[in-house]
C-alpha cells in the first residue's frame, strides 16, 4: 500500500512540475532521486528512534501520534488537493 501511494505521488509532482519544467527525463529523474532521498532518510531516522527506544509500547504509540499529525491536513486541504488533481 505504501508503494503505490509513494508513486501516486511522484506521477502527481511530474503533473505538477510538467507546465513549469517541461515533461523531460531530467525532471522525472530530478523527483525520483528527491523521493528516494527522502525515503533514505526517513528509513534512517526511523531505525534510529526505534533502536533509541526498546519500548514497544511508546514506539507504537508515537508512530500513531506521528501518523495522525501528518494525515489530519488532507482532510483540511482536500479543496486544494481536488483542484490540482482534476482529470
Amino acid at each position: 500500500m505504501s508503494g503505490y501511494l509513494i508513486m501516486s505521488l511522484e506521477i502527481l509532482g511530474g503533473r505538477i512540475l510538467a507546465p513549469f519544467f517541461g515533461n523531460s527525463v531530467h525532471v522525472w529523474g530530478s523527483l525520483i532521486g528527491v523521493i528516494l532521498i527522502a525515503l533514505a532518510g526517513g528509513y534512517y531516522l526511523g531505525g534510529w528512534l526505534a533502536e533509541l527506544n526498546q519500548n514497544k509500547e511508546k514506539q507504537r504509540g508515537g508512530s500513531f501520534f506521528l501518523g495522525k499529525l501528518f494525515f489530519w491536513p488532507l482532510f483540511f486541504y482536500y479543496s486544494i488537493f481536488s483542484s490540482i488533481c482534476q482529470f
